[in-house]
């Protein structure tokens, strides 16, 4: 029970600090950096490893999740949610892999894969994102050409 509620509060401070880090910049993998330090300094229970291993493997779901729902609400709507499907289930082995070995892994080494997670995505979605307004400005070169040409 104490160990459900512990969790349960660790995902809803995680939820409210990845909200911050979205609108206000904040990096999340530095303070869960942190946090990971300051229980491993501070706890050499297992049980508490155990859950601040829950709590970081579960951060990698909501900062894919998040980062989701941010990118969904803005004009990139449909062309990167399908991009990031196809990085997804391209990596998805390796995400399996992660998963399932993360019991045995200690804490900093999760921080850095989440960490490296974390940079993988992003500079895929931004190069993404530079690639599809490129060929935007493209096609609407052409057209403005062939508008000119017209006239």
């Amino acid at each position: 029970m104490f160990v459900s509620l512990t969790l349960l509060l660790f995902l809803l401070i995680h939820i409210i600090l990845l909200y911050i880090q979205l609108f206000n910049g904040i990096s999340i993998v530095k303070i869960l950096m942190k946090s990971a330090l300051q229980v491993n300094a501070n706890c050499s229970n297992n049980s508490m490893n155990f859950m601040l291993q829950i709590y970081l493997y579960s951060s990698i779901v909501l900062i894919i999740f998040f980062k989701l729902t941010f990118l969904i609400h803005t004009q990139r709507l449909f062309v990167l949610y399908n991009h990031f499907l196809q990085i997804f289930f391209k990596n998805i082995i390796f995400m399996y892999y992660i998963f399932i070995s993360l019991p045995y892994l200690n804490s900093f080494l999760i921080v850095n894969i989440i960490k490296l997670l974390r940079n993988f995505f992003q500079e895929k979605f931004e190069s993404y994102v530079i690639m599809s307004c490129a060929s935007k400005k493209k096609t609407k070169s052409i057209q403005l050409k062939k508008i000119l040409k017209n006239k």
